[in-house]
C-alpha cells in the first residue's frame, strides 16, 4: 500500500489475473482504522476502474490515486450493481465479502481492466459527495 496507509484489504483464493464470471473475494480488517471512524459513518468496498479513473482525474489534474478519493470515483464503479459493498461491522470485526465485476461500458473494448479496491467511508448515503477514502488501496487485474 501507499506509505502511511493501514493495509486493510486482500484478495481471497485468487491471483492478480481474475478470469470470467469475475467473483472476487476480497477480505477486511479495519480495526486499525477505528480511531478514524467517527460515530454514524459507515464503511464500505468500492471496485473501481482505473481506466475510468484516469480519465474522471485528467481533466482536473488528478492522478489515479487522487481520483478514487474523490466523490468523483462514483462514476467508476465496476460492480455488477454499479453499488459500493457495504462492511457489515467492519470497525470492530474482521470478514470477507464477495464482490461480482462488471467491466463500464467505455472498457468493455478493452482486453483486460485493473481495479482499484479502496474503503470508503460514508456518512449521509443520500449525499453524492459524502465520499471518504481510507486506508491503502489494493489493485488487481480482471480479463474477459
Amino acid at each position: 500500500g501507499a506509505p502511511g496507509q493501514a493495509n486493510v484489504l486482500s484478495l481471497v483464493g485468487s491471483g492478480e489475473t481474475i478470469p470470467a464470471p469475475y467473483h472476487l473475494r476480497v477480505a477486511y480488517d479495519l480495526r486499525s482504522l477505528a480511531d478514524e471512524a467517527s460515530c454514524g459513518e459507515f464503511a464500505f468496498i468500492a471496485a473501481l476502474d482505473v481506466d475510468c479513473l484516469r480519465r474522471r482525474g485528467a481533466g482536473l489534474g488528478l492522478d489515479v490515486m487522487q481520483a478514487s478519493s474523490t466523490w468523483l470515483a462514483r462514476d467508476c464503479v465496476s460492480t455488477q450493481s454499479r453499488k459500493l459493498r457495504a462492511i457489515r461491522n467492519g470497525w470492530s470485526t474482521p470478514g470477507e465479502v464477495e464482490l461480482v465485476l462488471q467491466p463500464l461500458e467505455t472498457s468493455r473494448d478493452e482486453a483486460q481492466a485493473v481495479i482499484m479496491l479502496r474503503v470508503i467511508v460514508i456518512r449521509s448515503p443520500q449525499d453524492p459527495r459524502d465520499w471518504r477514502a481510507v486506508g491503502a488501496p489494493l489493485s488487481s487485474t480482471w480479463t474477459w
